[in-house]
């Protein structure tokens, strides 16, 4: 009996991984590390935001994202980190359906 190098998935889920393929496509940088959170500080007599991430496990990094009225910077960072956590979703959800994905060790190079 011979193994079969691939199976066919039903379609909504071919669907959903022609989706993610897509996007990805479409998208530009991706962003290193987890998501992360958009956080304010007003140190220095001056507010402006940061995204507050994880590079790898354990250590936590600061990405400077612009003043506090810079409302595009905002709005740009904010929906980068929205796309990742869709991402990150779809990844776990085809990853439980059977497909084939690059653990996170391996992801984080290829990022």
């Amino acid at each position: 009996m011979t193994a079969h190098l691939y199976r066919l998935h039903d379609l909504a889920y071919r669907t959903q991984y022609a989706e993610m393929k897509e996007r990805a496509n479409a998208t530009g940088d991706l962003l290193r590390g987890t998501p992360g959170m958009l956080y304010k500080r007003n140190g220095t007599g001056h507010a402006y935001w940061y995204r507050i991430y994880y590079p790898t496990p354990g250590k936590q990094a600061e990405e400077f994202v612009g003043p506090e009225d810079d409302v595009d910077a905002y709005k740009s960072m904010s929906d980068r980190i929205a796309y990742s956590e869709w991402m990150t979703r779809q990844v776990s959800n085809l990853r439980k359906l059977g497909y084939q994905v690059a653990d996170k060790g391996v992801a984080s190079i290829l990022v």
